[in-house]
């Protein structure tokens, strides 16, 4: 296990579902430093000479690194709706940006008319 548990009466279910790791915190804290700057699990177990598994479950618990920004998004419209804002889209601007937009253009149409 990973440090002390905070509060062992009450987490005697949780440790069944969360094998024992032989790292120390300090090792831990080792081991995700050496993986957020790109070595391996295998070349982090290597340089440390500890065991695979258990850098992988040191490693178990990191963040990810976030995905680049991709263009799909949810609209929680019809399809017709979702093409017209589509359509609507200047280049690179996040959806969310267009629905405002049009929706300002709307608001000031109205408001002139």
């Amino acid at each position: 296990m990973i440090g002390p548990d905070p509060r062992p009466e009450e987490n005697a279910v949780g440790r069944r579902w969360r094998p024992d790791c032989d790292l120390t915190i300090r090792q831990v804290r080792r081991v995700r430093r050496l993986r957020r700057k790109d070595l391996g699990p295998a070349a982090i177990a290597e340089r440390m000479k500890v065991e695979l598994r258990d850098v992988e479950l040191a490693m178990a618990a990191m963040r990810g690194r976030r995905a680049a920004a991709t263009n799909h998004a949810t609209l929680n419209v019809r399809r017709m709706t979702a093409e017209r804002i589509n359509r609507e889209r200047l280049p690179g601007e996040p959806i969310w940006q267009t629905v405002d937009r049009l929706l300002d253009e709307l608001e000031a149409q109205r408001a002139g008319a």
